[in-house]
């Protein structure tokens, strides 16, 4: 069986895991800064989610990294 050199999983799942991260900690130390958003921190959400997503990716790849 043929190991795939280029596995599009992984690399989206790195991707979207570290800006993911790096959203989430700005949304972490820094405070709100829209008043439109009645206090709502949208760094601190959408980190999480975009966290929440490339670690979905990252397990698709490494429960089966020999896809046919």
């Amino acid at each position: 069986m043929k190991k795939m050199l280029l596995d599009i999983r992984a690399n989206i799942g790195w991707i979207l895991t570290i800006i993911g991260l790096l959203i989430l900690v700005t949304g972490i130390v820094s405070p709100p800064t829209l008043k439109s958003l009645n206090g709502l921190n949208i760094n601190l959400i959408w980190g999480s989610v975009t966290t929440i997503v490339g670690v979905i990716f990252l397990g698709l790849y490494f429960k089966n990294p020999d896809m046919e």
